[in-house]
């Protein structure tokens, strides 16, 4: 703990010598800090002093424990570890100050510096309060003057070279106490430098994303509020562009997920080369990117976004084909990987950032859904479209506890005799607002959602109850149910069926389950095993719609099938072109060879029904015969019908349009 007569650096031996000529230095700085209630030093006493001073150095270590012991009863506070450094510090200011007064300058700046440093950083510490490195500083000054007593006494030494002793060991006391502030103002500056430093690094990773280090999504719906906010006047010149990858799970399924990082990382930097200087680009999610564009070119009038759409649509097409060109990725063991995007645009004419970005979601969604690898601009009446499925989503969610489905039966029948051969359970919906919903317009959605599993167990338990309940009654009613792909595809379907059949004890025989064409060619091995276990109940099978998609004749050699329904379409246009007659005729000499039943839907007039039978069509059914009937209305069209179509059908009721 070294003392000059000021703040500033220790003047040294040869210093102090010179400026009073040639006289001893350790006079000299003996007299720099002498207070005036001390007699004049007598030249003689040096000696004396120097004495003290060696024994008080010889006693640092107890020195140190002094001033440990005085704070022993309340360290507990501090903790062992920072009180060893406040001993570190307590030597190495006894060293300083007692080199200092035996003459040893560069020795006791050494020392002091580091005692400065130890103290300076302790004072700087948020865990130690001030008052508590202060305090021990003061106390070490105590201890000292202490030792420094009882060596004057042990040595016999004059009254004088202790008071000069300790006149110099208050006097670097005061020093150190300056330095220490200085010291503790410099720490204090680099921890700030630090902090500062640390939370910059912090605040660039909240608002960046970890992979690609593009902005997150809220840094860019801030940027996105702020813009909105600058352009109120002409919100049109912001726009925002939702980049969603497609298909990019098949990328991290096929190469792994370190190789679709890799490549979401080059992804980004395609992203940065493509999109305008200034432009906002940030990391969504896994698979999605968000693009802000400013200062759009606005229109000639206040609510023509022509030009800001042109110019955000012109961006669009410039990342597609950015992200066309291959990538080339070394964890992808196959050559480079392509990716395609599909891309919503929405113009900012939303009251929020948040609006503007669902905007551009609803736009990206018909972009997959029209093909993927292109853009979509946003358009109201799309959004109108996306509420209106929400809402649908939510209603049908609640359908089954409410009791809004139900289900009606349309007969069908054999086309050489026109006997009754059984019953199609169809499904409706009565909406409390909108009336009768037909399946077309609620099933695709039932299927989007995942629904439809739920819905079709419920068709399927209540076709059956219904069927017991006739077999009960006395009345054999064959009853056909649609089953979708999604339920097929369910690794629980054959169980479902199997324990709808025992808890409604209807005979086996009577259920033909009716499947897509579509939906059995989707997996054809996986389809035919799970056909072939229905099979094995007792149940038959059905193909719906047949002659629409893409089966083979390979197929149904293969698939457990007992027949096929003609599609409508081709039935209402057998008359009308060449080419639905020849399919038609097709259809049944296909059945017919394979020993698979035929059997034609949306049969609507005789002359339909003529041509059918002409070409030896087994069974049909359609409007010419019966509309869907409740229940409660099948056994009294059965009891009505005579085998002449037309004569026992009941007519269409209010709102009943004509389809399945």
């Amino acid at each position: 703990m070294v003392h000059s007569a000021s703040a500033g650096s220790v003047p040294g031996p040869d210093d102090v010598a010179r400026a009073h000529g040639g006289a001893d230095p350790r006079v000299l700085a003996c007299a720099q800090v002498v207070s005036p209630l001390v007699p004049r030093l007598d030249p003689a006493a040096v000696d004396d002093i120097e004495g003290i001073a060696d024994a008080v150095r010889e006693r640092a270590g107890d020195v140190v424990a002094r001033v440990l012991r005085r704070h022993g009863a309340r360290h507990g506070a501090i903790g062992d570890l920072l009180e060893e450094e406040y001993g570190k510090a307590a030597h190495a200011a006894t060293i300083a100050v007692t080199s200092w007064i035996c003459g040893d300058a560069g020795g006791g700046r050494s020392a002091g510096r580091s005692a400065w440093q130890l103290f300076g950083r302790l004072a700087a510490r948020e865990d130690v309060p001030l008052v508590e490195t202060t305090k021990r500083c003061l106390r070490w000054r105590d201890a000292a003057l202490d030792v420094a007593a009882e060596e004057s006494r042990r040595l016999g030494s004059p009254p004088v070279a202790l008071a000069h002793v300790s006149a110099m060991l208050r006097r670097s006391c005061d020093v150190t106490m300056v330095r220490l502030s200085e010291a503790f103002g410099v720490e204090r500056e680099r921890l700030r430098g630090e902090l500062a430093e640390w939370e910059e690094k912090l605040s660039f990773q909240v608002s960046h994303d970890a992979l690609t280090g593009l902005a997150t999504r809220e840094a860019v719906l801030a940027r996105s509020e702020e813009a909105l906010a600058r352009a109120r006047r002409h919100p049109e010149s912001v726009a925002v562009l939702l980049v969603d990858l497609d298909d990019f799970k098949d990328v991290n399924e096929l190469l792994g997920h370190s190789a679709g990082d890799e490549l979401l990382r080059s992804v980004g930097e395609r992203l940065r080369a493509a999109v305008p200087v200034g432009a906002a680009l940030g990391r969504l999610g896994a698979d999605g990117f968000v693009v802000l564009l400013e200062d759009l070119p606005a229109g000639q009038f206040r609510r023509d976004a022509t030009p800001a759409r042109d110019a955000a649509d012109a961006v669009a097409c410039a990342v597609l084909d950015a992200l066309r060109e291959p990538f080339s990725t070394a964890l992808a063991a196959h050559g480079p990987v392509a990716v395609t995007a599909s891309i919503g645009v929405a113009v900012g004419r939303s009251l929020s950032a948040e609006a503007m970005l669902r905007d551009a979601d609803v736009a990206m969604r018909h972009a997959k859904a029209s093909g993927k690898d292109r853009s979509v601009v946003f358009a109201a009446e799309a959004k109108w479209a996306a509420r209106s499925r929400r809402e649908q989503d939510l209603e049908l969610r609640r359908v089954l506890q409410v009791g809004d489905l139900y289900l009606v039966y349309q007969p069908t029948f054999d086309l050489t005799d026109m006997a009754v051969t059984g019953v199609e359970a169809l499904l409706r919906w009565k909406h409390p607002a909108r009336g009768l919903v037909m399946p077309d317009e609620f099933v695709p959605q039932l299927e989007q959602s995942g629904l439809i599993n739920a819905v079709g167990r419920w068709v399927l338990r209540e076709a059956c109850s219904q069927g017991a309940a006739w077999h009960t009654a006395g009345r054999c009613v064959p009853i056909s149910v649609n089953v979708s792909a999604r339920q097929l595809d369910d690794d629980s379907f054959v169980d479902d069926v199997r324990a709808v059949l025992s808890d409604t004890e209807l005979p086996a025989e009577l259920l033909t389950l009716e499947i897509t064409e579509t939906a059995i060619v989707e997996d054809a091995e996986r389809s035919a095993r799970r056909l072939g276990a229905v099979r094995s109940l007792g149940a038959r099978v059905a193909v719906d719609d047949f002659g629409t998609g893409y089966s083979s004749l390979a197929h149904l050699q293969h698939f457990p099938v007992d027949e096929l329904k003609i599609d409508r379409s081709f039935v209402s246009g057998m008359l009308r072109g060449r080419e639905a007659g020849v399919l038609v005729h097709t259809l049944v000499q296909l059945g017919q060879a394979l020993g698979i039943e035929t059997l034609a839907e949306g049969i609507e007039d005789l002359a339909q029904l003529a041509h059918l039978r002409d070409e030896h069509c087994g069974g049909g059914q359609g409007f010419l015969f019966a509309e869907p009937l409740p229940a409660e209305e099948v056994e009294p069209f059965f009891a009505r019908w005579s085998g002449v179509p037309g004569e026992a059908r009941v007519p269409l009721g209010a709102g009943t349009r004509r389809t399945r």
